[in-house]
């Protein structure tokens, strides 16, 4: 296989790998109303962050951890909240980056 065979064959493994990685993604993330009910935004509650409902867990511990390479069910434990809070956490972080007006970086 010459360079250009292997190239694409990178490429399709690359773009396969990021196909699997978005699908996943879809299964992790609640809709709309669902996550409306398990994420809170109190003023006096961590300093009016948001947080998973009845609790004072900060929605960005929950997506910190899953950055660092946790999965769902560890951060659940982790934190004491259920897989659905912290799907509900992912699914907040979606709709906020979703709403971000976004800017191309220098070079």
């Amino acid at each position: 296989m010459g360079g250009n065979g292997r190239l694409l064959s990178f490429l399709l493994l690359v773009g396969l790998t990021f196909l699997h990685f978005f699908r996943s993604m879809e299964e992790n993330v609640l809709k709309g109303e669902e996550m409306r009910e398990r994420i809170s935004i109190d003023a006096t509650v961590q300093h009016g962050k948001p947080v998973i409902r009845g609790t004072r867990v900060p929605v960005v511990r929950l997506i910190g951890g899953l950055a660092g390479g946790m999965t769902i069910e560890q951060v659940a434990d982790e934190y004491g909240v259920t897989e659905a809070d912290v799907r509900a956490a992912l699914t907040y972080a979606s709709e906020l980056i979703e709403q971000e007006e976004h800017h191309s970086l220098p070079s």
